[in-house]
């Protein structure tokens, strides 16, 4: 799947809105101090607003899209 990944300018990182069987998601690479590299990924609530309670997270530095892709497949299980 190809997924639209722009530049976060909030934090630096990259970001990316998807969507998976009719749901949306928001997801979210940034550097976090003391921590490193940190990917979240959220969901969208019916009034468009994204609901900060994280889906996923990972901090092993895998790519975005790897990271994505690992939260896709986890919802066929």
């Amino acid at each position: 799947m190809a997924y639209d990944i722009k530049q976060n300018s909030q934090n630096g990182g990259k970001c990316c809105n998807f969507e998976v069987n009719g749901k949306k998601y928001y997801a979210d690479k940034a550097y976090v101090p003391f921590c490193g590299e940190e990917t979240m990924i959220f969901a969208y609530k019916e009034d468009g607003d994204i609901d900060w309670i994280d889906l996923y997270c990972d901090r092993s530095g895998k790519s975005l899209e790897d990271c994505i892709e690992e939260f896709v497949s986890s919802l066929a299980d």
